[in-house]
């Protein structure tokens, strides 16, 4: 084999594998994610409304 080939199939195979590892880990991480019922999300939208669009106030100093 060439060494072109060879650095073509590795570079494939590498990013095969980071291509299932990437989808394995994303299944990992939902499958740990705890559910919010909807009761709670009630709760949150209740507390944590959206952030209001006024701005602030800012003040420039010369010095």
């Amino acid at each position: 084999m060439t060494t072109a080939l060879k650095t073509e199939i590795k570079s494939l195979v590498r990013e095969s594998v980071r291509e299932v590892l990437s989808a394995e880990l994303a299944q990992v991480r939902t499958a740990f994610l705890s559910a919010v019922s909807p009761l709670e999300m009630k709760d949150i939208a209740k507390r944590y409304k959206k952030p209001s669009k006024t701005a602030a106030r800012s003040i420039r100093v010369r010095i």
